[in-house]
């Protein structure tokens, strides 16, 4: 049942108040009525309008105080209703102190504190909606963080992945061990390199692995530790022992092992370098057999004497293979014998002569087969016909020679000898191929220095006919050019000249008057002085000297030296007037060496001066007609009279010998 308003319940209230009063009223007059039974009041007009008007009165102040009762519910409800429509600012007037008044105060401050609520609730909603968005905003973060967080998480496996594949698949033995030298992580490759498991490894001592006895082994980790105290890493080479025994050379680096700022032990990376060390020997004897080859090659090229290309041979040999002997022999005249021809090593005294080494006859000898069959013949036993069997018998055990190299000579089929090798150890393969290796260029460089050898006699020879001939026409020049040729090799020997410059003025020497076979008989055995013409030609003999050798093919040093052996350092010479210098130091030499066998010669016009009195002359002339330096360098020479008489008797016996 519908519940009936506020308005209609309290004008029922009035209503029932005015009929009770009403009824209270009527009871009144009846009951007066009664008392007086008279009830002609009722029908008293005057009586009834005043009823009604008491009536109308009740009712009209009922409707009255109704209304007034009820505004300020009216208000109240209205502002409810304000409320409801979201009017906060809805307040009721307040003109009483009674029930009513207190009533919409309450209102009053209900409403108030309802718009106070609002307004803090819109507040702390605003903050919501703020936190809200922070939180939206943190949360997008948060994705975006997580998000990060596990592209992170994905590169850190990765990352793992690719570090666990990365120490798994090293081609070298990673390990870890505590500070007890026990064995707390190994990778695979433990087993690649040294055969063991894993598990084998886990737990045990590194030390058993290190090939050393226990005492090595704990001297070398403590070093080790204390060389990690002072720097952050310690290479090392090792040697490791192999489950199946076998020992490995390998390199080491130490590093400290730690974690979270803790030193928990030591790690190492351990490769196995075996092979690589094998290969570095191999790479360095390869690089010594180079250099050895190298350097006898730059030795052979520098000279295309026989003599010193065969002692050459022998003393790089025996420096490079550290042989204590070398003997180089080569087939004689015959071709049936083998003679030595140079010798090195400390097997030998350095005064030992060749002579004490027998003649070796190539077919009923063992280093005669070596040649006749063209192989390498490698021996250790020594047959009692060589040198050698005698000799050890007074050498030390570790001087003695106990291993023989025989190696042939030859070039282009053309046998040439063998080179002796002794060594007080065994030769290896791998010396024995080297030593082949030189061999063949030995026969090469011999086979050119015998060639040299044999044009240089046949050059001498020829020029020894032409020297005869020009000496033939005048009986007081014989033998000149011979001594002008060993003074000049003296003079350029006491100034420290190269060895071929040496040879050059040998031969200018011998060739200095060369020209004179085109000038006439009667002027160069004229016993009177010579007329101005006659000198005049006389002075063209280099000119002649110099057409006569152009096409032989000499050097133009030596051409230049028999050019201008007579000109003069105060330019007064012939034939081109040079002055100082100009006309080196090969013409400057001639001219002293001319000049004092010239002096020291009898001539048909005067007699010879003495040595003496040619060396005064000389000195007289001295930065006029001769360079000065070349004037003392004979001087000195002449200083020891025996020695310069005994270096031209040597020279002479060489000669002759060649």
């Amino acid at each position: 049942m519908k519940k009936l308003s506020f308005k209609v319940r309290l004008s029922t209230i009035f209503g029932i108040l005015i009929a009770l009063s009403m009824v209270a009223l009527i009871s009144i007059v009846l009951l007066v009525g009664m008392i007086t039974d008279d009830v002609i009041i009722l029908k008293n007009p005057s009586i009834v309008t005043i009823i009604l008007s008491w009536l109308v009165l009740v009712a009209i102040a009922s409707i009255y105080i109704a209304k007034n009762m009820t505004a300020p519910f009216k208000q109240v409800l209205k502002g409810i209703e304000a409320i409801e429509s979201g009017n906060l600012n809805y307040t009721i007037e307040v003109n009483k102190k009674d029930e009513i008044g207190k009533v919409a105060q309450s209102f009053n401050l209900m409403a108030q504190s309802l718009k106070n609520t609002h307004h803090e609730i819109e507040r702390q909603h605003l903050e919501m909606l703020q936190k809200n968005i922070e939180l939206q905003e943190n949360n997008l973060e948060l994705e975006a963080s997580y998000g990060q967080l596990q592209a992170a998480m994905d590169q850190l496996k990765e990352a793992e992945d690719k570090y666990h594949a990365l120490v798994e698949n090293i081609p070298d033995i990673l390990c870890a061990f505590d500070h007890n030298e026990k064995i707390i992580f190994v990778n695979d490759m433990v087993y690649k390199i040294l055969g063991y498991q894993k598990k084998e490894v886990i737990g045990c001592d590194i030390t058993k692995f290190i090939d050393a006895d226990s005492n090595q082994v704990y001297t070398l980790l403590q070093d080790i530790q204390q060389q990690l105290a002072q720097c952050s890493f310690v290479p090392m080479e090792i040697q490791f022992t192999k489950k199946d025994g076998e020992c490995i050379l390998t390199e080491c680096k130490f590093t400290q092992y730690v974690f979270q700022g803790n030193i928990l032990g030591t790690q190492v990376v351990i490769r196995d370098v075996t092979q690589k060390k094998f290969m570095e020997g191999e790479i360095l004897k390869r690089n010594k057999e180079i250099a050895m080859i190298h350097s006898l090659s730059k030795s052979l090229n520098s000279t295309i004497e026989l003599d010193k290309v065969l002692y050459t041979i022998g003393t790089e040999i025996s420096e490079q293979l550290g042989a204590c002997m070398t003997l180089v022999r080569l087939l004689d005249e015959s071709g049936k014998n083998l003679k030595v021809r140079a010798f090195a090593g400390s097997y030998f005294k350095e005064t030992c002569p060749k002579q004490m080494f027998p003649v070796i006859d190539i077919y009923q000898d063992k280093m005669g087969k070596a040649l006749l069959n063209n192989q390498i013949i490698h021996t250790n036993e020594i047959q009692k016909n060589w040198f050698v069997y005698e000799d050890n018998q007074y050498k030390k055990t570790e001087e003695k020679i106990n291993d023989l190299l025989f190696l042939p000579l030859t070039n282009k089929r053309k046998k040439l000898g063998v080179i002796v090798i002794g060594t007080n150890r065994k030769m290896n393969d791998a010396e024995v191929s080297f030593m082949h290796s030189i061999s063949n260029n030995a026969s090469v460089a011999i086979d050119n220095a015998m060639m040299y050898h044999n044009a240089k006699e046949y050059f001498v020879k020829t020029i020894d006919a032409l020297i005869a001939a020009v000496e033939a026409k005048d009986k007081y020049t014989q033998g000149h050019s011979q001594r002008v040729a060993r003074y000049g090799v003296q003079i350029a020997t006491q100034l420290n000249l190269e060895a071929q410059q040496v040879e050059q003025i040998k031969v200018a020497g011998i060739l200095h008057d060369i020209g004179k076979i085109g000038i006439s008989d009667n002027i160069l055995l004229k016993k009177d002085p010579l007329t101005v013409e006659e000198y005049r030609e006389i002075q063209e003999h280099p000119n002649i000297s110099k057409k006569i050798l152009a096409p032989v093919g000499l050097s133009n040093t030596i051409i230049d030296a028999i050019t201008f052996h007579h000109e003069r350092i105060d330019g007064k010479g012939y034939p081109n007037t040079l002055k100082g210098d100009a006309s080196g130091i090969h013409a400057q030499i001639i001219a002293v060496a001319d000049a004092f066998d010239a002096m020291t010669s009898t001539r048909p016009y005067r007699k010879a001066l003495s040595p003496e009195e040619a060396m005064e002359e000389l000195i007289k002339n001295k930065e006029m007609q001769f360079k000065g330096e070349v004037v003392d360098a004979m001087v000195e020479i002449f200083a020891n009279k025996r020695e310069f008489i005994d270096t031209i008797m040597l020279y002479e016996e060489n000669e002759i010998e060649s």
